[in-house]
């Protein structure tokens, strides 16, 4: 596809000034390798980079770092942000107990359960925790300029999620006690001169603990599905306000309209005595329609209702996943428990029995405890979601009479 040009034809081509035309008319193809040549180029520079910052890797560290490199660690790192620091601050400042810190922070992590041992806020009174608090909610509204609709809204808000948040707490001390029994029965299971029948009695009655732990699933499920409804109560709220808003800008934007051509026609109808009387008129009519107050007045409400109605979706979102999360755990320990009670009924083959529990639970250790980890984890991001939205929330009560912006829009419906 390429065209060569010798170098006679390039002098005679100079010599009458054709150059300009025939790089004029030839553009395409000299853009055309251009491209070619800077994206070969290009590429080439890359692979050059990427094999240099390897070899450079591999000359520093040894062989065996790359298969040593824990992903668990690194994921932990990245979960310690700015958020993680703060909460974990409070935690500590509204400890009433100092020597419970010390002893924490002192005692060997479970070496099962790796998260668990980094994620201790459930094991310091996660439950006084919640910011701000139901009295702290409670002045703010009443002090607040909020309608009667409204006020009943936000208050309904912060009760759900102070109840998600109690929720979240129990879950955490249930987990908490879980583990705490399951380790201490670990070593007698992984001991080959273990007593088979006290195995399986031991299990069958740690398996009782799993009850509160299962009954929380309905309790989940039905928080979750009050937030759905309040839900629904704020977008429609929220949705009806910003109606309101709307039209209220369209009144205002067509009332100078609207007071010219009354002037227009009074001037045309009425004698020309009354000439002062409708150079007046615009003034007076427009004192009669003031919807700058309502309009702030709408624009505050329309957004404390949308924070809320955010909050409220993300708070609806995180009960689901922590719920999976519970069902996950659940179906695991019922499947180990029917086996349990299975060999128990079989009487003679208890021996057999423990020995089968004991294989299905060395099997299911790590998985077990991964979903522990993952379960206390979501648990722990719901706290300071919960609490994000909350102060939000707060913020926008409390902010200045003056809104940021009078001229509201209505926005699309956003999930976040």
């Amino acid at each position: 596809m390429g065209i060569k040009v010798s170098s006679k034809i390039k002098r005679i081509l100079a010599s009458t000034g054709y150059i300009p035309i025939f790089i004029f008319k030839y553009r395409y193809y000299f853009y055309f390798f251009y491209c070619k040549f800077a994206r070969k180029f290009v590429t080439k520079k890359i692979i050059i980079l990427k094999l240099s910052s390897i070899g450079t890797a591999s000359g520093s560290s040894n062989p065996k770092d790359g298969a040593d490199v824990d992903v668990r660690e690194e994921y932990a790192n990245a979960f310690r942000t700015e958020s993680y620091n703060h909460f974990w601050t409070r935690v500590v400042q509204l400890s009433r107990k100092k020597s419970a810190v010390s002893s924490s922070s002192s005692s060997p992590p479970i070496e099962s359960s790796s998260t668990s041992a980094r994620l201790m806020s459930y094991r310091l009174f996660a439950h006084n925790l919640l910011d701000p608090d139901l009295n702290t909610i409670t002045r703010i509204l009443d002090v607040s300029r909020v309608g009667r609709h409204t006020r009943t809204l936000l208050s309904d808000y912060f009760l759900e999620t102070a109840n998600a948040f109690l929720l979240c707490t129990q879950l955490l001390k249930n987990i908490h006690h879980l583990r705490s029994k399951y380790e201490s029965l670990k070593p007698k299971f992984h001991s080959e001169n273990h007593n088979s029948l006290a195995l399986i009695d031991q299990f069958t009655e740690i398996s009782k603990w799993f009850d509160p732990f299962i009954s929380s699933g309905s309790r989940i499920q039905l928080i979750r599905s009050g937030c759905l409804y309040l839900l629904k109560r704020l977008e429609s709220r929220r949705d009806k306000t910003r109606a309101k808003l709307k039209l209220i800008n369209g009144l205002t934007h067509s009332s100078g309209l609207l007071v010219l051509a009354l002037t227009t026609t009074l001037i045309v109808t009425i004698a020309s005595h009354a000439f002062a009387l409708f150079l007046a008129a615009p003034t007076l009519l427009a004192s009669q329609f003031k919807p700058a107050g309502l309009r702030n007045k709408l624009t505050k409400t329309a957004a404390r209702l949308d924070v809320a109605a955010k909050g409220t979706y993300i708070l609806s979102r995180d009960l689901d996943t922590i719920s999976r999360l519970v069902t996950r755990i659940n179906d695991e320990v019922n499947h180990v428990r029917a086996m349990a009670e299975f060999w128990v009924g079989r009487g003679s083959g208890r021996v057999r029995g423990s020995e089968e529990v004991a294989r299905e639970l060395k099997r299911c250790e790590e998985s077990f405890s991964e979903e522990l980890d993952e379960l206390e984890e979501h648990i722990y991001l719901c706290f300071m979601t919960i609490n994000r939205a909350r102060n939000l929330l707060v913020k926008e009560i409390l902010d200045s009479d003056d809104p940021p912006n009078c001229s509201f829009a209505p926005k699309s419906k956003k999930k976040l």
